[in-house]
């Protein structure tokens, strides 16, 4: 209610403290997934969402890389790959961010099961994957929120420089239609490595989008104290997804 009668952010106090108890080095991570009526994959059901597609983002000596991983329909098993990605993507980091954890983290849970070699490593990811959402949710309230916690609601808000409008696939619902669609093997050859493309850049701005919510709040926790409520951040240029 501050936030939206005063027009300006709403920053509870807290941030700083819950900001300098996340240990790096830190890392962005996302997932996409495909469920198929027919299973394919050893340990599937019908309608499993399993993973085919991962974006991960993180510093390294000084310079943000980005990483993206996106299984080919005739791959043998999408998961071991996946997994050795992640595996080699996220090593070193101590604290791995995503939104909503409990998506991922049940997706890396059902693979260790379905893949017993993959039970092991996919713990050690799981118990380092940290959630932003609550970590906004306790302490920052935007007007552009909308009443809504959802990821394209914050990330627009936070970081105004996070446009998901020019893009072909705009949320997870896309790239699922997409996913199925090139799984299916129902798209033109011609058209496969365009839709593969879109695939990627969506996944990549969303970890992306984590990168910039993740600065927007170190700059809100460290603003002068003068005031519980912040005016609005300025919206900056669109920027690219990697």
């Amino acid at each position: 209610m501050r936030a939206v009668k005063n027009d300006a952010v709403v920053v509870e106090p807290g941030l700083k403290d819950a900001l300098d108890e996340i240990e790096g080095p830190i890392a962005f991570f996302d997932l996409e997934t495909l469920g198929l009526a027919i299973p394919r994959w050893d340990g599937t059901r019908p309608w499993d969402p399993v993973p085919l597609q991962a974006s991960v983002h993180r510093e390294q000596r000084g310079k943000r890389v980005h990483r993206s991983f996106l299984a080919r329909p005739d791959d043998q098993d999408p998961r071991v790959a996946l997994s050795e990605f992640l595996t080699e993507e996220l090593s070193g980091a101590k604290t791995i961010f995503v939104w909503n954890a409990s998506f991922e983290l049940r997706c890396l849970r059902r693979m260790g099961e379905a893949v017993p070699a993959l039970q092991k490593p996919m713990a050690k990811l799981s118990a380092r994957l940290v959630d932003l959402l609550p970590l906004v949710r306790a302490h920052v309230y935007h007007p552009g929120f909308g009443g809504s916690f959802g990821f394209k609601r914050v990330a627009p808000a936070l970081a105004p420089e996070v446009a998901y409008g020019a893009l072909h696939v705009q949320g997870g619902a896309d790239a699922s239609a997409v996913l199925f669609r090139l799984w299916t093997k129902v798209l033109p050859a011609a058209e496969v490595e365009a839709q593969r493309q879109h695939l990627l850049e969506y996944c990549g701005l969303d970890t992306l989008a984590m990168v910039h919510i993740w600065r927007a709040l170190q700059e809100l926790a460290m603003a002068p104290k003068t005031s519980a409520s912040r005016r609005r951040p300025r919206r900056r240029a669109a920027c690219p997804y990697a």
